[in-house]
This record gives structure tokens, C-alpha cells and sequence, in this order.
């Protein structure tokens, strides 16, 4: 009696780091209901990781230089004031961002609130791979940003009306 041959059900394939992340970071914004949303995760480089929502004409580079600054202020006024906070925010949910450091990624957020559970699991996911892992480029990006943040060209900016 010949021998039944078994079907093997096949498994759906294996998504990479990068797909997961972006299908939690759409989920975020999807849920969130805000038009004009942004997420996005910078390297500690500045380099951007990833993007989701209206991110379009950011300079990245320079919002990494930035976010590595405030990341210190943050440590340093968490020092003085005997506090601890886990993101900088600046302005309301509905028009400002945040920032926070995990596990030395910058992740962004504009127009989003700081405390969801899609964001819980989406740092979970974070925390999975470290970022020297994902960055393909040196720290030159972040100098070359800084270079032209010189104490000039910042008090330049800020008296541009």
C-alpha cells in the first residue's frame, strides 16, 4: 500500500527587524487618528532608522545633533533637580513633540501622545537590537551637523524674525 504523502503546512515568512518596527510604528499612527503624525527613530549618530507619518523635509541629521543635546541637558537638570523623566516634551500632544533615548536610540514623535501602549511595545521592540548594529555609517554625520551649530549660527537663528 503506497504511502500517503503529509502536506506540510507552510509558515508564513519570518518578517526582519526593520518590517516589525515599521508595521508598529504605522499602528501607532493609525490608531492615534492625528493627520500630519511623525515617528521616527534616530541612531545615537543621528542617522535616521526609521520614519512613519508626515516626516517629510526634516533634516534628520541635525534633529539627532539636537536630540543627543537635550538628552544631556535632560540628564543634567535630572541631576540637579533629583528627578528622573523619561522623554522631553515640548508643547501639547496635538502640536508639539517629545523625545526620548532608549537604549540609545532617539525616537521622535511629533503630534503624538508621550504614553501609549503601541509605544510600550514598540520600545520593546527596540530594545531587541542594539543600535550599533543597524548604523552602516560613522559618527561623522553628527559632526558635520554640530559644525554648523556654532554658538553664531544658533543665536543667528534664534534672532531670524
Amino acid at each position: 500500500m503506497p504511502k500517503k504523502s503529509k502536506k506540510v503546512a507552510s509558515r508564513p515568512a519570518k518578517l526582519s527587524w526593520d518590517t516589525q518596527a515599521l508595521q508598529i510604528m504605522n499602528d501607532i499612527l493609525r490608531r492615534g487618528r492625528v493627520s500630519r503624525a511623525c515617528l521616527f527613530v534616530l541612531s545615537s549618530n543621528g542617522d535616521l532608522v526609521l520614519q512613519a507619518g508626515s516626516c517629510k523635509g526634516l533634516d534628520f541629521t541635525s534633529i539627532g545633533a539636537l536630540a543627543a543635546a537635550a538628552e544631556g541637558v535632560k540628564r543634567q537638570l535630572s541631576a540637579l533637580l533629583s528627578s528622573k523623566t523619561e522623554s522631553i516634551n515640548f508643547g501639547d500632544e496635538k502640536s508639539g513633540f517629545w523625545m526620548r533615548n532608549i537604549n540609545s536610540w532617539f525616537v521622535v514623535g511629533v503630534r503624538l501622545p508621550t504614553k501609549t501602549k503601541g509605544l510600550d511595545n514598540f520600545y520593546k521592540h527596540l530594545k531587541k537590537k542594539r543600535p550599533e548594529e543597524h548604523s552602516k555609517h560613522s559618527r561623522q554625520n553628527t559632526a558635520e551637523a554640530l559644525d554648523g551649530l556654532s554658538g553664531e549660527a544658533v543665536e543667528a537663528a534664534f534672532n531670524k524674525d
